[in-house]
């Protein structure tokens, strides 16, 4: 099953880079869908993606009953330079959807604390500064573009953006069925995968 989606705009052809939670791996193919390619392989409880375009860096979530993950690799070659970031041993704690801070090397993901709260966590690029940023509900993948925080909302598909103090919501694309997505400002678009 194809899961988290991301895109590398920078290279030509396009590539598309995607989640295969069945296979345990994270692919990439040309944005037309020709040439896939392994990238990361025997990934446990695979969840979700991000890249850094700019370090060329593959980001990840695995999500397991009590060992989550943040990790990091290269994206240019396969299983190059795997990294953990961070780990959580706390059972039902579901690590669930990635966004990078590329410009203040941060990732961001959201995590449901099931019966109790979903939230989005950030840490620094080298696993240091842990700190939880907000409290939403219902909450799966989530990305990051400047200033604003968009997301997807479980269980009524829509696409919602947010300034970082969600003092505000704005609803941007109903009937989305997807848990994952992702945005392109230079491309002007937003991707997402299908959910059946």
């Amino acid at each position: 099953m194809v899961e988290g989606i991301a895109l590398d705009i920078t290279v030509n052809p396009m590539k598309i880079y995607y989640c295969e939670s069945g296979f345990s791996r994270i692919m990439r193919m040309n944005f037309d869908g020709t040439n896939p390619e392994e990238v990361v392989t025997d990934v446990i409880g695979l969840e979700d993606i991000d890249l850094d375009l700019v370090n060329r860096k593959v980001f990840w979530l695995t999500n397991t009953y009590n060992d989550d993950r943040v990790q990091s690799a290269d994206m240019d070659s396969i299983n190059s330079n795997i990294k953990d970031i961070y780990k959580s041993t706390y059972a039902m704690h579901d690590f669930r959807g990635i966004a990078l801070d590329t410009v203040n090397q941060k990732v961001y993901w959201s995590q449901s604390v099931y019966a109790n709260y979903d939230q989005i966590s950030r840490i620094n690029y080298n696993g240091s500064g842990r700190e939880v940023v907000a409290s939403i509900n219902y909450i799966r993948d989530i990305d990051i573009i400047g200033d604003m925080l968009y997301w997807i909302r479980s269980g009524s598909d829509l696409l919602i953006r947010s300034d970082m103090g969600i003092s505000y919501l704005d609803t941007l694309v109903t009937d989305v069925q997807s848990f994952f997505f992702t945005m392109d400002t230079s491309l002007g678009m937003v991707f997402w995968t299908g959910k059946f």
